[in-house]
């Protein structure tokens, strides 16, 4: 999926005003700069192809202007229909714990070490970036993996309490980055602006 360009976010607007004549009508180049950044600054954490689905969604549902927060929200409705649940990461770990379990009882033969890493690895990287949010490490998922029955069910009671913690606080950590990339370009701009004008 491509990233989000500001020019989308003009294309965003120019929707909307279509739909909406009375939608954003900006006195000055200013006000309108001032917009593209904040919704740019607002959008730009999500795929170029989910923020315009979102737009039409809001367009076609909205009795009103449509406004960023309604965008946002169908952005969220979309990802959340997109998202697995947390019942279904859950069996997305547990499938691979016993070829876990049993490829890991290699780690202690010296010839079958490294061969046995790199398989272990990429199972460990082929897992959802959510699993990975609660299993950090390939030694905690072979800790996982070598859980008697009753463990693991307690692992499961823990695995779901914490998946939603861990996925809003993934997404603050998302937007805190992306927010600060958009003030380091600012500044940027601000510095070459001053530049230009000397």
């Amino acid at each position: 999926m491509d990233n989000l360009q500001r020019s989308d976010i003009v294309k965003i607007l120019t929707l909307i005003r279509i739909n909406d004549e009375k939608a954003y009508q900006l006195r000055s180049s200013k006000e309108a700069e001032t917009l593209v950044d904040f919704w740019y600054e607002s959008l730009s954490i999500y795929p170029q192809e989910v923020v315009f689905a979102a737009t039409k969604l809001a367009i076609q549902n909205s009795e009103f202007t449509v406004k960023l927060a309604t965008i946002i929200n169908e952005i969220k409705k979309i990802k959340t229909s997109l998202q697995k649940s947390d019942v279904e990461l859950w069996n997305e770990l547990n499938e691979v714990l016993f070829i876990v379990n049993y490829e890991s009882a290699y780690l202690n033969y010296d010839r079958e070490r490294d061969e046995t890493l790199k398989k272990l690895n990429r199972i460990y990287q082929s897992l959802s970036a959510e699993i990975r949010l609660y299993v950090t490490s390939l030694n905690e998922l072979i800790n996982i993996s070598r859980m008697d029955k009753k463990e693991l069910s307690y692992e499961k009671d823990r695995f779901l309490k914490a998946m939603p913690k861990l996925k809003e606080n993934a997404e603050y950590r998302a937007k805190s980055e992306r927010f600060m990339q958009f003030l380091e370009s600012k500044e940027v701009y601000q510095i070459e602006d001053k530049k230009v004008k000397k």
